[in-house]
C-alpha cells in the first residue's frame, strides 16, 4: 500500500515523491547500499515533515508521522552498521553518533510508542561520551512498551542488563526477568549462569544449569 493511497488529503505530487523515495530506501536497505539508503531516507523524512507542516487532519497526520518514524528508524539501523568501521576514528564516530541521535529522536518524537526506537536509542546513548541516564530511560521505556510481547521484552531486559554493568545485582535481576519473560532465551540463561558463577553464587548457578 502506497502513501498516496493512505493519505488522499496529501497533494498527489508530494505523495508520489514520498512513495518513490520509500521504494528507493527499501531497495537500498535490501542491497545494503548505505549511501543511497541514507539519501533516500533523508528525503522521505523531509517530505513527510513538509506534509505535516502543510496541514493535515489528525488521522492523516498520524499516518504521516508513522511513515516518518519508520523511515528514520530504518535509516538509523542501516547507519549503525558503520560503527565498526569508524570505531577507531573519534571524529567520524562523533559525527555518526550525532546523525544516529537525530534520526532516532525523529522516530521517537513522531512515534513515542515505538519500542524498537527506544532500544536503539539506549544503545546509541552508550557510545563514547555516554549518557547512561538517558540510555537507561530508553531501556525502561522499551520494557514497558513490550509488556505484551514476551520474546521482545526478554531482549529488552538483556539490553538493560548490559546498560547496568556497574550494578551486578541489577544485572542479575534483569537476566532473571529476561528468562522469566522468555524461558527459551538461551542467551539470557547463559549470561545469567555466567554472572552467578562470577559472583560466587554457585548453588544458584548449578540449579539453573540443571
Amino acid at each position: 500500500l502506497q502513501i498516496k493511497d493512505m493519505l488522499p488529503a496529501l497533494h498527489s505530487d508530494k505523495a508520489t515523491q514520498i512513495d518513490r523515495h520509500l521504494s528507493e530506501l527499501n531497495a537500498a536497505t535490501q542491497s545494503r547500499s548505505e549511501e543511497h539508503a541514507r539519501s533516500a531516507g533523508r528525503k522521505v523524512i523531509e517530505l513527510c515533515e513538509e506534509a505535516i507542516a502543510d496541514g493535515l487532519d489528525d488521522d492523516n497526520k498520524s499516518i504521516a508521522k508513522q511513515f516518518l518514524a519508520a523511515s528514520a528508524l530504518q535509516r538509523a539501523k542501516l547507519m549503525v552498521q558503520q560503527l565498526p568501521r569508524v570505531a577507531n576514528n573519534a571524529n567520524q564516530l562523533r559525527r555518526l553518533k550525532t546523525e544516529l541521535e537525530n534520526d532516532v529522536k525523529k522516530a521517537i518524537d513522531n512515534a513515542p510508542a515505538f519500542p524498537e526506537a527506544h532500544m536503539l536509542a539506549a544503545q546509541i546513548n552508550m557510545l563514547p561520551q555516554a549518557d547512561e541516564v538517558a540510555a537507561l530511560g530508553h531501556g525502561n521505556k522499551a520494557i514497558e512498551l513490550l509488556k505484551d510481547s514476551p520474546v521482545d521484552q526478554s531482549a529488552a531486559y538483556m539490553l538493560r542488563a548490559r546498560l547496568q554493568k556497574d550494578d551486578t545485582d541489577a544485572q542479575l535481576n534483569d537476566l532473571r526477568l529476561a528468562t522469566d519473560a522468555e524461558p527459551t532465551n538461551m542467551g539470557a540463561w547463559q549470561l545469567r549462569i555466567a554472572l552467578q558463577l562470577g559472583l560466587g553464587k554457585l548453588d544458584e548457578a548449578y540449579a539453573d544449569i540443571q
